[in-house]
């Protein structure tokens, strides 16, 4: 019932301060998208040094008594959404080569502070979202496929010559690819999680009936396992119905773009879109043994102030961004040779 009442709490704030941000006109926020990533960085170095700690992760800012702490890399997101879409809203400034430095480094800046603390859910939404955005907005699909090498090469590096990824993190990877043999300990939480999900069965148990999961049987369960849960309450058909919900709540992000023509709000709406998707889908396969644990919350469902108030902030930017109707001319013709 704690858990229940404040996340009550959390969710009327976030409605308020949705409200407040569709309400605020668009030319605020593409005014000063560079502020808010800088804002953002700010925030995360004032976690490097002087954050909270929780189970080994340094990534909160405590506010002290009686509030919240505050998690910057839930907002850090949308901040970085902003300034990707001030500086590829023109097609001429991610056709060519030298062009992608700043948006590279627009992402790697905060993934790095993030893998410091760390927070290698959040950080995995990063680089994905780049390509994906690039992807939409036209960008080669042959260039695509060499930054994806790229990416995948750093990724190499960084878990073989560099202590950015720590050991607990690496054992996570060898208990998703070896689970029978550290279910005892690195793979407890996926196969708490799979039995969960299978004693749920098609009905499930009912409505606070699971067995298995709560906080000694499996961690997390009110955060980064949500999914389990419902999965074990709702069974095959409730976990089918909030799949479901999501899709649809995707899907109408994205026909959001069909009701502006402003490059700044496309990319915008675009990069909710692609954050909504990607946590989604990794918060749901980490949960069905699909991918290697993380910690990354089921959007609008998992408990946490920060979570919530940074996916109801990104949503009523996508809203707002919607109504912004005035077209802008590019700076040059817009060219698929740059």
């Amino acid at each position: 019932s704690q858990y229940a009442e404040k996340q009550i709490g959390f969710i009327l704030f976030s409605i308020l301060v949705a409200i407040i941000i569709i309400a605020i006109p668009f030319d605020f926020f593409k005014s000063l998208a560079y502020v808010f990533y800088l804002i953002g960085i700010g925030l995360l170095l004032f976690v490097f040094f002087y954050g909270h700690e929780v189970k080994g992760a340094k990534g909160w800012i405590n506010l002290g008594a009686g509030i919240p702490s505050l998690q910057p890399s839930e907002f850090m997101k949308y901040f970085l959404v902003l300034a990707l879409g001030k500086y590829l809203m023109y097609q001429d400034t991610y056709h060519r080569w030298r062009d992608l430095i700043i948006p590279f480094l627009l992402c790697a800046i905060p993934m790095i502070f993030l893998l410091k603390q760390p927070d290698l859910g959040s950080s995995m939404i990063y680089m994905p979202l780049l390509f994906t955005l690039l992807f939409a907005l036209g960008f080669r699909i042959k260039n695509i496929f060499f930054l994806i090498i790229l990416g995948s090469s750093l990724i190499f590096i960084f878990w073989n010559y560099t202590e950015y990824i720590h050991k607990y993190q690496k054992d996570r990877v060898l208990a998703f690819a070896y689970p029978e043999e550290k279910k005892k300990k690195e793979a407890y939480q996926l196969q708490s999680s799979l039995t969960a999900i299978g004693d749920g069965g098609i009905l499930g148990k009912g409505y606070q009936q699971g067995t298995v999961h709560g906080f000694d049987r499996l961690p997390e369960s009110h955060t980064d396992f949500v999914f389990a849960v419902i999965c074990e309450d709702f069974g095959l058909i409730g976990g089918t119905v909030v799949f479901c919900l999501f899709l649809f709540f995707i899907f109408s992000l994205m026909n959001l773009l069909s009701t502006t023509k402003e490059p700044f709000a496309l990319c915008v709406i675009l990069g909710v879109s692609i954050i909504m998707f990607y946590q989604v889908v990794i918060s749901m396969s980490v949960v069905l043994g699909l991918m290697p644990t993380t910690g990354l919350t089921l959007p609008l469902v998992s408990y946490g102030g920060s979570s919530v108030l940074a996916n109801y902030m990104g949503v009523a930017l996508a809203v707002n961004a919607s109504h912004y109707d005035v077209l802008m001319v590019s700076k040059s013709e817009f060219s698929e040779n740059g």
